[in-house]
Protein backbone atom coordinates (compact mmCIF):
# COMPACT_ATOMS: atom_id res chain seq x y z
CA UNK A 1 0.00 0.00 0.00
CA UNK A 2 1.28 3.44 -0.71
CA UNK A 3 2.30 5.43 2.35
CA UNK A 4 0.33 8.32 3.69
CA UNK A 5 2.57 11.19 1.80
CA UNK A 6 2.45 9.38 -1.85
CA UNK A 7 -1.59 9.57 -0.62
CA UNK A 8 -1.37 13.27 0.09
CA UNK A 9 0.54 14.43 -3.25
CA UNK A 10 -1.84 12.12 -5.30
CA UNK A 11 -4.21 14.00 -3.53
CA UNK A 12 -3.18 17.10 -4.19
CA UNK A 13 -2.62 16.52 -7.75
CA UNK A 14 -6.29 15.72 -8.31
CA UNK A 15 -7.43 18.71 -6.49
CA UNK A 16 -4.76 20.92 -8.64
CA UNK A 17 -6.15 19.34 -11.48
CA UNK A 18 -9.55 19.86 -10.41
CA UNK A 19 -9.01 23.52 -10.02
CA UNK A 20 -7.13 23.99 -13.19
CA UNK A 21 -10.59 22.62 -14.81
CA UNK A 22 -12.84 25.05 -12.54
CA UNK A 23 -10.28 27.77 -13.29
CA UNK A 24 -10.62 27.26 -16.89
CA UNK A 25 -14.41 27.05 -16.99
CA UNK A 26 -14.57 30.14 -15.31
CA UNK A 27 -12.66 32.17 -17.49
CA UNK A 28 -14.62 30.72 -20.68
CA UNK A 29 -18.00 31.24 -19.15
CA UNK A 30 -16.64 34.92 -18.55
CA UNK A 31 -15.71 35.45 -22.41
CA UNK A 32 -18.71 33.29 -24.02
CA UNK A 33 -22.38 34.77 -24.03
CA UNK A 34 -24.55 32.82 -22.20
CA UNK A 35 -27.32 32.12 -24.55
CA UNK A 36 -24.49 31.09 -27.28
CA UNK A 37 -23.14 28.72 -23.90
CA UNK A 38 -26.64 27.04 -22.72
CA UNK A 39 -27.27 26.17 -26.94
CA UNK A 40 -23.80 24.72 -27.25
CA UNK A 41 -24.23 22.50 -24.39
CA UNK A 42 -27.05 21.36 -24.36
CA UNK A 43 -27.15 20.61 -28.24
CA UNK A 44 -23.88 18.97 -27.76
CA UNK A 45 -25.37 16.47 -24.89
CA UNK A 46 -28.03 15.87 -27.32
CA UNK A 47 -25.71 14.53 -30.02
CA UNK A 48 -23.73 12.81 -27.23
CA UNK A 49 -27.05 10.39 -26.31
CA UNK A 50 -28.28 10.14 -29.99
CA UNK A 51 -24.33 8.88 -30.44
CA UNK A 52 -24.49 6.91 -27.53
CA UNK A 53 -27.85 5.09 -28.49
CA UNK A 54 -26.83 4.29 -32.30
CA UNK A 55 -23.09 3.06 -30.70
CA UNK A 56 -24.57 0.38 -28.51
CA UNK A 57 -27.01 -0.62 -31.97
CA UNK A 58 -24.40 -0.57 -34.30
CA UNK A 59 -20.82 -0.53 -32.53
CA UNK A 60 -17.65 1.27 -33.61
CA UNK A 61 -16.15 -1.69 -34.34
CA UNK A 62 -18.95 -2.27 -37.39
CA UNK A 63 -18.42 1.68 -38.71
CA UNK A 64 -15.03 1.46 -38.67
CA UNK A 65 -15.62 -1.59 -40.75
CA UNK A 66 -17.70 0.46 -43.02
CA UNK A 67 -15.01 2.58 -43.16
CA UNK A 68 -12.24 0.63 -43.84
CA UNK A 69 -14.73 -0.70 -47.00
CA UNK A 70 -14.73 3.01 -48.00
CA UNK A 71 -11.04 3.15 -48.26
CA UNK A 72 -10.75 0.06 -50.61
CA UNK A 73 -13.63 0.65 -52.30
CA UNK A 74 -11.27 4.32 -53.24
CA UNK A 75 -8.52 1.39 -54.63
CA UNK A 76 -6.41 2.15 -52.09
CA UNK A 77 -4.79 -1.13 -51.21
CA UNK A 78 -3.83 -2.29 -47.59
CA UNK A 79 -1.67 -5.09 -47.01
CA UNK A 80 -4.08 -8.11 -45.12
CA UNK A 81 -1.92 -8.07 -41.81
CA UNK A 82 -2.32 -4.66 -41.46
CA UNK A 83 -6.25 -4.93 -41.84
CA UNK A 84 -6.06 -7.07 -39.48
CA UNK A 85 -4.38 -5.33 -36.17
CA UNK A 86 -3.02 -1.79 -37.03
CA UNK A 87 -5.70 -0.40 -39.19
CA UNK A 88 -8.49 -1.91 -37.17
CA UNK A 89 -7.93 -0.07 -34.37
CA UNK A 90 -6.75 2.99 -36.34
CA UNK A 91 -10.10 2.96 -38.35
CA UNK A 92 -11.72 2.86 -34.70
CA UNK A 93 -10.11 5.53 -33.01
CA UNK A 94 -10.15 7.95 -36.15
CA UNK A 95 -14.06 7.24 -36.19
CA UNK A 96 -14.99 8.16 -33.15
CA UNK A 97 -12.32 11.17 -33.44
CA UNK A 98 -14.61 12.14 -36.13
CA UNK A 99 -18.32 11.58 -34.58
CA UNK A 100 -17.03 14.35 -31.84
CA UNK A 101 -15.60 16.53 -34.44
CA UNK A 102 -18.76 16.29 -36.33
CA UNK A 103 -20.59 16.93 -32.97
CA UNK A 104 -18.87 20.43 -32.08
CA UNK A 105 -19.17 21.67 -35.66
CA UNK A 106 -22.61 20.43 -35.86
CA UNK A 107 -23.43 22.37 -32.14
CA UNK A 108 -21.20 24.98 -33.13
CA UNK A 109 -23.47 26.05 -36.26
CA UNK A 110 -26.58 25.61 -34.98
CA UNK A 111 -25.73 27.47 -31.96
CA UNK A 112 -23.93 30.34 -33.70
CA UNK A 113 -27.29 30.11 -36.33
CA UNK A 114 -29.73 30.39 -32.85
CA UNK A 115 -27.67 32.90 -31.19
CA UNK A 116 -28.05 35.59 -34.02
CA UNK A 117 -31.98 35.73 -33.80
CA UNK A 118 -32.06 35.43 -30.17
CA UNK A 119 -29.42 37.99 -29.21
CA UNK A 120 -30.03 41.69 -28.74
CA UNK A 121 -29.61 44.90 -30.13
CA UNK A 122 -27.00 46.59 -27.63
CA UNK A 123 -28.13 49.64 -26.09
CA UNK A 124 -26.47 52.72 -26.04
CA UNK A 125 -27.82 55.95 -23.63
CA UNK A 126 -25.48 58.84 -26.04
CA UNK A 127 -25.81 62.28 -24.66
CA UNK A 128 -25.29 64.89 -26.46
CA UNK A 129 -21.60 66.34 -27.40
CA UNK A 130 -21.16 68.60 -24.59
CA UNK A 131 -19.43 72.33 -25.75
CA UNK A 132 -15.80 73.29 -24.97
CA UNK A 133 -14.56 75.68 -22.15
CA UNK A 134 -11.96 77.05 -23.25
CA UNK A 135 -9.62 78.15 -20.29
CA UNK A 136 -7.31 80.77 -19.70
CA UNK A 137 -3.96 79.20 -20.02
CA UNK A 138 -1.32 79.94 -21.78
CA UNK A 139 1.35 76.62 -21.97
CA UNK A 140 -0.22 75.58 -25.63
CA UNK A 141 0.60 79.08 -26.95
CA UNK A 142 3.27 78.33 -28.79
CA UNK A 143 2.29 75.44 -31.01
CA UNK A 144 -0.13 76.13 -34.02
CA UNK A 145 -0.88 73.22 -35.28
CA UNK A 146 -1.85 69.53 -32.77
CA UNK A 147 -1.89 66.14 -33.85
CA UNK A 148 -3.25 62.90 -31.85
CA UNK A 149 -1.96 59.56 -32.91
CA UNK A 150 -3.66 56.66 -31.47
CA UNK A 151 -2.50 53.06 -31.79
CA UNK A 152 -4.43 50.13 -32.02
CA UNK A 153 -4.35 47.31 -29.25
CA UNK A 154 -7.67 45.65 -28.67
CA UNK A 155 -8.94 45.93 -25.62
CA UNK A 156 -6.03 47.65 -24.25
CA UNK A 157 -7.88 50.93 -25.74
CA UNK A 158 -9.33 51.32 -22.51
CA UNK A 159 -5.48 52.64 -21.64
CA UNK A 160 -5.73 55.03 -24.32
CA UNK A 161 -9.61 56.00 -23.17
CA UNK A 162 -8.33 57.53 -19.70
CA UNK A 163 -5.49 59.27 -21.19
CA UNK A 164 -7.76 60.86 -24.20
CA UNK A 165 -9.93 62.23 -21.37
CA UNK A 166 -7.10 63.68 -19.81
CA UNK A 167 -5.21 65.16 -22.79
CA UNK A 168 -9.02 66.57 -23.67
CA UNK A 169 -9.01 68.44 -20.49
CA UNK A 170 -5.46 69.70 -20.85
CA UNK A 171 -5.95 71.29 -24.30
CA UNK A 172 -9.28 72.90 -23.06
CA UNK A 173 -7.84 74.34 -20.04
CA UNK A 174 -4.88 75.75 -22.14
CA UNK A 175 -7.40 77.21 -24.51
CA UNK A 176 -5.55 75.21 -27.38
CA UNK A 177 -8.75 71.95 -28.64
CA UNK A 178 -9.29 74.36 -31.73
CA UNK A 179 -5.94 74.03 -32.52
CA UNK A 180 -6.30 69.96 -33.11
CA UNK A 181 -5.71 69.62 -36.53
CA UNK A 182 -5.48 66.20 -37.35
CA UNK A 183 -6.31 62.40 -35.64
CA UNK A 184 -4.53 59.36 -36.68
CA UNK A 185 -5.64 56.07 -35.43
CA UNK A 186 -5.03 52.22 -35.79
CA UNK A 187 -7.46 49.49 -35.09
CA UNK A 188 -8.78 50.37 -31.85
CA UNK A 189 -7.59 53.72 -32.18
CA UNK A 190 -9.81 54.64 -34.74
CA UNK A 191 -12.70 53.40 -32.53
CA UNK A 192 -11.29 55.77 -29.54
CA UNK A 193 -11.09 58.38 -32.65
CA UNK A 194 -14.67 58.46 -33.01
CA UNK A 195 -15.31 60.00 -29.94
CA UNK A 196 -12.94 62.61 -30.12
CA UNK A 197 -14.73 63.69 -33.10
CA UNK A 198 -18.15 63.31 -32.15
CA UNK A 199 -17.42 65.47 -29.12
CA UNK A 200 -17.59 62.14 -26.75
CA UNK A 201 -14.78 62.42 -24.37
CA UNK A 202 -16.02 65.48 -22.13
CA UNK A 203 -18.55 64.35 -19.70
CA UNK A 204 -21.97 66.61 -19.14
CA UNK A 205 -21.11 67.03 -15.27
CA UNK A 206 -17.92 66.68 -12.72
CA UNK A 207 -19.53 63.74 -11.39
CA UNK A 208 -20.65 62.14 -14.54
CA UNK A 209 -18.62 60.10 -17.34
CA UNK A 210 -18.68 60.49 -20.94
CA UNK A 211 -20.14 58.17 -23.61
CA UNK A 212 -16.66 57.17 -23.94
CA UNK A 213 -15.83 56.38 -20.30
CA UNK A 214 -19.11 54.42 -19.90
CA UNK A 215 -18.34 52.56 -23.15
CA UNK A 216 -15.33 51.21 -21.47
CA UNK A 217 -16.93 50.71 -18.44
CA UNK A 218 -19.48 48.57 -19.12
CA UNK A 219 -17.64 46.88 -22.16
CA UNK A 220 -18.72 43.06 -22.72
CA UNK A 221 -18.68 40.45 -25.65
CA UNK A 222 -22.14 40.45 -26.38
CA UNK A 223 -21.58 44.23 -27.32
CA UNK A 224 -19.05 43.38 -29.20
CA UNK A 225 -19.04 40.34 -31.43
CA UNK A 226 -21.87 37.59 -32.61
CA UNK A 227 -20.49 34.18 -33.67
CA UNK A 228 -20.53 33.41 -37.36
CA UNK A 229 -21.22 30.10 -38.65
CA UNK A 230 -18.03 28.15 -39.85
CA UNK A 231 -17.29 25.40 -41.80
CA UNK A 232 -13.38 23.98 -42.34
CA UNK A 233 -11.87 25.14 -45.85
CA UNK A 234 -14.87 27.25 -46.61
CA UNK A 235 -14.36 30.42 -44.71
CA UNK A 236 -10.85 31.92 -42.48
CA UNK A 237 -13.01 33.51 -39.54
CA UNK A 238 -15.40 32.93 -36.26
CA UNK A 239 -16.77 36.06 -35.43
CA UNK A 240 -18.86 38.86 -36.96
CA UNK A 241 -18.26 42.54 -35.54
CA UNK A 242 -22.60 43.15 -35.82
CA UNK A 243 -23.41 44.44 -32.65
CA UNK A 244 -20.45 46.47 -32.45
CA UNK A 245 -21.37 47.98 -35.46
CA UNK A 246 -24.76 48.48 -34.54
CA UNK A 247 -23.42 50.48 -31.36
CA UNK A 248 -21.42 52.77 -34.20
CA UNK A 249 -24.71 53.46 -35.68
CA UNK A 250 -26.58 54.16 -32.52
CA UNK A 251 -24.05 56.73 -31.75
CA UNK A 252 -23.18 58.56 -34.79
CA UNK A 253 -26.04 57.43 -37.13
CA UNK A 254 -29.11 57.50 -35.23
CA UNK A 255 -28.45 59.77 -32.53
CA UNK A 256 -29.29 63.72 -34.45
CA UNK A 257 -27.04 65.88 -31.89
CA UNK A 258 -23.37 64.03 -32.47
CA UNK A 259 -24.77 62.76 -36.36
CA UNK A 260 -24.85 66.79 -36.78
CA UNK A 261 -21.30 67.59 -35.48
CA UNK A 262 -20.11 64.56 -37.48
CA UNK A 263 -21.59 66.22 -40.17
CA UNK A 264 -19.02 69.36 -39.75
CA UNK A 265 -16.79 67.14 -40.62
CA UNK A 266 -17.57 66.18 -44.17
CA UNK A 267 -17.18 68.18 -47.49
CA UNK A 268 -19.13 68.43 -50.71
CA UNK A 269 -17.18 67.23 -53.42
CA UNK A 270 -15.20 70.27 -55.10
CA UNK A 271 -15.15 72.49 -52.26
CA UNK A 272 -12.49 74.21 -51.27
CA UNK A 273 -13.55 74.34 -47.78
CA UNK A 274 -11.02 72.83 -44.70
CA UNK A 275 -12.96 70.00 -42.48
CA UNK A 276 -11.77 71.16 -39.14
CA UNK A 277 -10.08 68.77 -37.79
CA UNK A 278 -8.87 65.95 -40.49
CA UNK A 279 -8.82 62.26 -39.42
CA UNK A 280 -6.87 59.08 -40.74
CA UNK A 281 -8.51 55.63 -40.45
CA UNK A 282 -5.77 52.85 -41.24
CA UNK A 283 -6.12 49.54 -43.00
CA UNK A 284 -3.76 46.66 -44.60
CA UNK A 285 -4.33 45.74 -47.59
CA UNK A 286 -4.26 41.99 -47.62
CA UNK A 287 -2.96 41.60 -51.30
CA UNK A 288 -0.91 44.11 -51.85
CA UNK A 289 0.55 43.95 -47.77
CA UNK A 290 0.81 47.81 -47.74
CA UNK A 291 -1.32 50.33 -45.29
CA UNK A 292 -4.40 52.53 -46.74
CA UNK A 293 -6.28 54.99 -45.24
CA UNK A 294 -9.76 56.67 -45.45
CA UNK A 295 -9.61 60.68 -44.85
CA UNK A 296 -11.98 63.13 -45.23
CA UNK A 297 -9.34 66.04 -46.10
CA UNK A 298 -9.66 65.80 -49.62
CA UNK A 299 -6.35 68.78 -50.59
CA UNK A 300 -4.71 64.83 -49.36
CA UNK A 301 -5.02 64.71 -53.46
CA UNK A 302 -3.13 67.89 -54.24
CA UNK A 303 -0.11 67.48 -50.87
CA UNK A 304 2.80 67.20 -53.19
CA UNK A 305 6.72 66.80 -51.97
CA UNK A 306 9.77 66.77 -53.72
CA UNK A 307 10.65 64.11 -56.23
CA UNK A 308 13.68 63.06 -53.96
CA UNK A 309 14.36 60.61 -57.41
CA UNK A 310 16.10 64.18 -58.89
CA UNK A 311 17.60 67.15 -57.51
CA UNK A 312 15.61 69.94 -58.86
CA UNK A 313 13.72 71.61 -55.80
CA UNK A 314 10.58 72.40 -58.47
CA UNK A 315 10.48 68.83 -59.41
CA UNK A 316 7.39 67.51 -56.93
CA UNK A 317 5.20 63.89 -57.16
CA UNK A 318 2.01 63.25 -55.09
CA UNK A 319 2.99 62.84 -51.00
CA UNK A 320 0.73 59.81 -51.23
CA UNK A 321 -0.12 57.70 -54.36
CA UNK A 322 -3.74 58.03 -55.03
CA UNK A 323 -4.94 54.34 -55.09
CA UNK A 324 -3.69 54.38 -51.43
CA UNK A 325 -6.34 56.54 -49.98
CA UNK A 326 -10.01 57.07 -50.05
CA UNK A 327 -11.65 60.85 -49.46
CA UNK A 328 -14.91 60.70 -47.63
CA UNK A 329 -16.82 63.62 -48.82
CA UNK A 330 -19.76 64.83 -47.51
CA UNK A 331 -22.62 65.37 -50.62
CA UNK A 332 -24.34 62.89 -48.36
CA UNK A 333 -24.20 62.26 -44.73
CA UNK A 334 -25.46 59.14 -44.84
CA UNK A 335 -23.65 58.02 -47.17
CA UNK A 336 -20.43 59.61 -45.56
CA UNK A 337 -21.12 57.96 -42.33
CA UNK A 338 -21.36 54.42 -43.69
CA UNK A 339 -17.92 55.09 -45.37
CA UNK A 340 -16.85 56.37 -42.17
CA UNK A 341 -18.07 53.17 -40.18
CA UNK A 342 -16.39 50.77 -43.03
CA UNK A 343 -12.86 52.18 -42.58
CA UNK A 344 -13.68 52.40 -38.58
CA UNK A 345 -14.16 48.48 -38.85
CA UNK A 346 -11.83 47.75 -41.41
CA UNK A 347 -8.83 49.41 -39.16
CA UNK A 348 -10.31 46.99 -36.45
CA UNK A 349 -10.68 43.98 -38.42
CA UNK A 350 -8.53 41.52 -36.40
CA UNK A 351 -7.29 38.30 -37.99
CA UNK A 352 -8.05 35.50 -38.21
CA UNK A 353 -11.65 36.36 -36.00
CA UNK A 354 -13.85 38.83 -38.30
CA UNK A 355 -14.02 38.18 -42.30
CA UNK A 356 -11.76 40.58 -44.78
CA UNK A 357 -13.70 43.75 -45.65
CA UNK A 358 -14.06 45.30 -49.06
CA UNK A 359 -13.61 49.19 -49.06
CA UNK A 360 -13.16 49.50 -52.88
CA UNK A 361 -16.62 48.22 -54.43
CA UNK A 362 -15.08 48.78 -57.62
CA UNK A 363 -12.21 46.71 -57.13
CA UNK A 364 -11.64 42.94 -55.98
CA UNK A 365 -9.48 44.11 -53.03
CA UNK A 366 -9.44 43.28 -49.60
CA UNK A 367 -8.95 44.45 -46.24
CA UNK A 368 -7.89 43.70 -42.61
CA UNK A 369 -6.83 45.25 -39.53
CA UNK A 370 -4.39 48.06 -39.96
CA UNK A 371 -2.44 46.91 -37.10
CA UNK A 372 -0.86 44.18 -39.59
CA UNK A 373 1.46 46.98 -41.43
CA UNK A 374 1.65 50.19 -39.31
CA UNK A 375 -0.01 49.81 -35.65
CA UNK A 376 0.85 53.65 -34.88
CA UNK A 377 0.60 55.68 -37.71
CA UNK A 378 2.89 58.60 -36.47
CA UNK A 379 3.77 59.75 -40.29
CA UNK A 380 0.52 61.18 -40.86
CA UNK A 381 1.40 63.97 -38.36
CA UNK A 382 4.55 64.40 -39.03
CA UNK A 383 5.08 64.24 -43.42
CA UNK A 384 1.37 64.79 -44.20
CA UNK A 385 -0.13 67.60 -41.19
CA UNK A 386 3.33 68.68 -40.14
CA UNK A 387 2.09 69.41 -36.87
CA UNK A 388 4.64 71.12 -34.04
CA UNK A 389 2.90 69.20 -31.30
CA UNK A 390 1.70 65.48 -31.04
CA UNK A 391 0.53 63.77 -28.69
CA UNK A 392 0.96 59.96 -29.36
CA UNK A 393 -0.40 57.06 -26.76
CA UNK A 394 1.15 53.66 -27.68
CA UNK A 395 -0.31 50.93 -26.40
CA UNK A 396 2.52 48.14 -26.70
CA UNK A 397 5.31 49.85 -27.01
CA UNK A 398 6.44 48.12 -23.38
CA UNK A 399 6.80 44.75 -23.84
CA UNK A 400 8.67 43.20 -20.94
CA UNK A 401 6.67 39.79 -19.40
CA UNK A 402 6.93 36.79 -18.01
CA UNK A 403 7.40 33.51 -19.95
CA UNK A 404 4.46 31.03 -20.23
CA UNK A 405 5.45 27.46 -20.64
CA UNK A 406 2.29 25.93 -20.85
CA UNK A 407 -0.34 28.15 -22.92
CA UNK A 408 -0.45 28.30 -26.67
CA UNK A 409 -2.70 30.60 -27.15
CA UNK A 410 -0.90 33.00 -24.22
CA UNK A 411 2.24 32.29 -26.58
CA UNK A 412 0.80 33.67 -29.85
CA UNK A 413 -0.40 36.59 -28.18
CA UNK A 414 2.56 37.14 -26.85
CA UNK A 415 4.38 36.95 -30.00
CA UNK A 416 1.56 39.61 -31.74
CA UNK A 417 2.44 41.95 -28.53
CA UNK A 418 6.07 41.48 -29.04
CA UNK A 419 5.53 42.42 -32.76
CA UNK A 420 3.58 45.85 -32.22
CA UNK A 421 5.55 46.50 -29.40
CA UNK A 422 8.48 46.84 -31.97
CA UNK A 423 6.89 48.47 -34.62
CA UNK A 424 5.65 51.36 -32.35
CA UNK A 425 9.17 51.90 -30.79
CA UNK A 426 10.17 52.03 -34.66
CA UNK A 427 7.61 54.94 -35.02
CA UNK A 428 9.09 56.87 -32.48
CA UNK A 429 12.45 56.20 -33.54
CA UNK A 430 11.25 57.76 -36.73
CA UNK A 431 9.82 60.42 -35.15
CA UNK A 432 13.37 61.04 -33.57
CA UNK A 433 15.25 60.53 -36.76
CA UNK A 434 12.71 63.39 -38.36
CA UNK A 435 13.43 65.52 -35.44
CA UNK A 436 17.16 65.04 -36.19
CA UNK A 437 17.18 65.59 -40.19
CA UNK A 438 14.96 69.10 -39.69
CA UNK A 439 17.49 70.82 -37.59
CA UNK A 440 20.69 69.64 -39.87
CA UNK A 441 18.89 70.77 -42.58
CA UNK A 442 17.90 74.07 -40.92
CA UNK A 443 21.39 74.71 -39.89
CA UNK A 444 22.98 73.97 -43.36
CA UNK A 445 20.36 76.23 -44.93
CA UNK A 446 21.17 78.83 -42.61
CA UNK A 447 24.76 78.53 -42.96
CA UNK A 448 24.13 78.47 -46.53
CA UNK A 449 22.30 81.83 -46.26
CA UNK A 450 24.87 83.56 -44.03
CA UNK A 451 27.42 83.07 -46.58
CA UNK A 452 25.18 84.13 -49.43
CA UNK A 453 23.93 81.08 -51.37
CA UNK A 454 22.33 78.16 -50.94
CA UNK A 455 24.58 74.99 -52.06
CA UNK A 456 21.86 72.45 -53.49
CA UNK A 457 23.57 69.62 -54.98
CA UNK A 458 23.17 68.79 -58.48
CA UNK A 459 22.93 64.89 -58.38
CA UNK A 460 19.95 62.81 -56.11
CA UNK A 461 22.32 62.01 -53.79
CA UNK A 462 21.97 61.65 -49.69
CA UNK A 463 22.69 65.17 -49.18
CA UNK A 464 20.14 66.26 -51.86
CA UNK A 465 17.67 64.27 -50.66
CA UNK A 466 18.04 65.04 -47.21
CA UNK A 467 17.81 69.73 -48.47
CA UNK A 468 14.60 68.90 -50.26
CA UNK A 469 12.59 67.19 -47.03
CA UNK A 470 10.25 69.77 -45.40
CA UNK A 471 9.26 69.16 -41.94
CA UNK A 472 10.56 70.58 -38.78
CA UNK A 473 11.01 69.40 -35.72
CA UNK A 474 8.23 68.19 -33.85
CA UNK A 475 7.76 68.38 -30.18
CA UNK A 476 6.17 64.74 -28.95
CA UNK A 477 4.34 63.80 -25.55
CA UNK A 478 3.65 60.14 -25.00
CA UNK A 479 2.27 58.08 -22.87
CA UNK A 480 1.93 54.05 -22.72
CA UNK A 481 0.75 51.65 -20.09
CA UNK A 482 3.84 49.24 -18.40
CA UNK A 483 3.19 45.56 -18.21
CA UNK A 484 1.82 43.39 -16.31
CA UNK A 485 -1.50 44.85 -17.24
CA UNK A 486 -4.78 44.39 -16.36
CA UNK A 487 -6.42 43.86 -19.36
CA UNK A 488 -4.75 42.09 -23.00
CA UNK A 489 -5.62 42.77 -26.45
CA UNK A 490 -8.22 40.26 -26.95
CA UNK A 491 -10.02 40.58 -23.27
CA UNK A 492 -13.23 42.12 -24.19
CA UNK A 493 -15.05 40.74 -21.28
CA UNK A 494 -13.17 42.45 -18.44
CA UNK A 495 -15.69 45.43 -17.80
CA UNK A 496 -14.23 46.00 -14.14
CA UNK A 497 -10.26 45.63 -15.40
CA UNK A 498 -11.28 48.34 -18.49
CA UNK A 499 -12.75 50.60 -15.75
CA UNK A 500 -9.05 50.50 -13.16
CA UNK A 501 -6.79 50.70 -16.82
CA UNK A 502 -8.71 54.22 -17.76
CA UNK A 503 -8.84 55.64 -14.41
CA UNK A 504 -5.02 55.16 -14.20
CA UNK A 505 -3.90 56.55 -16.98
CA UNK A 506 -6.49 59.42 -16.33
CA UNK A 507 -4.53 60.34 -13.41
CA UNK A 508 -1.36 59.51 -14.37
CA UNK A 509 -1.36 61.37 -17.88
CA UNK A 510 -3.33 64.39 -16.18
CA UNK A 511 -0.61 64.32 -13.81
CA UNK A 512 2.08 64.00 -16.24
CA UNK A 513 0.73 66.60 -18.24
CA UNK A 514 0.59 69.21 -15.22
CA UNK A 515 3.72 68.68 -13.83
CA UNK A 516 6.05 67.89 -16.72
CA UNK A 517 5.07 68.55 -20.08
CA UNK A 518 7.35 71.20 -21.43
CA UNK A 519 10.09 68.64 -20.12
CA UNK A 520 8.49 65.94 -21.86
CA UNK A 521 8.18 67.74 -25.06
CA UNK A 522 11.57 68.58 -25.75
CA UNK A 523 12.09 67.61 -29.30
CA UNK A 524 15.85 67.80 -28.71
CA UNK A 525 14.98 64.23 -27.33
CA UNK A 526 11.85 62.38 -27.97
CA UNK A 527 10.81 59.88 -25.24
CA UNK A 528 7.99 58.00 -24.13
CA UNK A 529 6.45 57.91 -20.57
CA UNK A 530 5.64 54.44 -18.86
CA UNK A 531 2.89 54.03 -16.88
CA UNK A 532 3.27 50.57 -14.37
CA UNK A 533 0.13 49.21 -12.52
CA UNK A 534 0.29 50.75 -9.46
CA UNK A 535 1.02 54.29 -11.33
CA UNK A 536 4.69 54.87 -10.81
CA UNK A 537 6.46 56.22 -14.48
CA UNK A 538 9.53 55.92 -16.13
CA UNK A 539 10.71 57.21 -19.37
CA UNK A 540 12.18 55.85 -21.87
CA UNK A 541 14.18 56.77 -25.07
CA UNK A 542 16.21 54.22 -26.11
CA UNK A 543 13.98 52.95 -29.22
Amino acid sequence: MPDARVLVKMNLTRGGYAMKILRFLLVWGRRIPLRFAVLFVGLMLVYLIIVSAVLRTVGVTALADLFGKLVMFLGIEIPTVLQITVVRVFWEGLVVVFILLLGVLLSYNISAWGYKRVRRKPTVAVHVPVLDSPGSGTRLDRFERIGIILAGGGAKGAYQAGAMKAIHEFLEQNNALHKVRMIAGTSIGSWNAMFWLGGLIKPRGPREMSLHEEWWRTISINRIVEFDTYWPLTRNHFLLPTPWQETFRGIFVETSEVRDRMEGLFVRAGSDQDPPIHFYLTRSNVARGHLEFSTNWPGIRTLSRPNLRTADPNDVEPMVKPDRYEVIEGDSIEKALARTEQAVFASMDLPPLFPYMKIKVEMDEWFEDGGVVENIPVWFGVQIEQCDLLFILPLNASFAGRVNHTSVTKRLFRVMDVRQGVLERNAMKLAYLYNELAALRSDAERLSEQQGRLDRPSKPDLKARALLRRHRPISVFAICPQQPLAIGTAEFWKPQEAGQAFDLMYAVTKYELAERFEEDVNPNWVRMTLVNPVGERTYMDDF
